[in-house]
């Protein structure tokens, strides 16, 4: 079986993983542990799981394994913590502090909205917050629920 070896850009970490030939390449990164974009849930369709093989780009999710491989992932820009916004030509940054906060005392976590209190849960939860992630394309509208 082949293997794939998994870079990242700017890092000197790899990840490498046996595969079957013919193995999506996402599937490999998958097994891996290596977290590779896939708002269109790999249909091929949004194109944000963009990773380099022999210097050319390709989708993960539809590369195949075929031999032994190397595939570049690159930086994720989420870890940025702006977020770079254009509209109406004109260019702006936005904090990516998150709105909604926990904070947990005396056997309640308080939910805060900003600065205002908006809730309270019984017991510790100040690590379990999810929240929905909406991305109204041209074409397509994607809803992701995230942890």
């Amino acid at each position: 079986m082949p293997q794939v070896v998994f870079l990242f850009e700017n890092a000197p970490a790899k990840r490498t993983v046996t595969a079957a030939r013919g193995t999506p390449a996402l599937e490999a990164a998958r097994r891996a542990g290596v977290e590779i974009r896939t708002p269109c849930g790999g249909s091929g369709m949004c194109g944000k799981c963009r990773v380099r093989v022999k210097g050319e780009t390709v989708l993960a999710c539809q590369y195949r394994v075929v031999s032994d491989t190397e595939i570049t992932v690159p930086k994720n820009r989420d870890d940025d913590k702006t977020l770079r916004i254009l509209t109406d030509g004109q260019s702006f940054t936005h904090d990516r502090a998150p709105f909604i906060t926990k904070r947990f005392s005396g056997g309640t976590t308080r939910v805060y909205g900003g600065a205002d209190l908006i809730g309270s849960e019984d017991g510790d939860t100040s690590e379990e917050t999810y929240g929905l992630a909406l991305d109204i394309g041209t074409t397509t509208l994607v809803l992701s629920l995230v942890d």
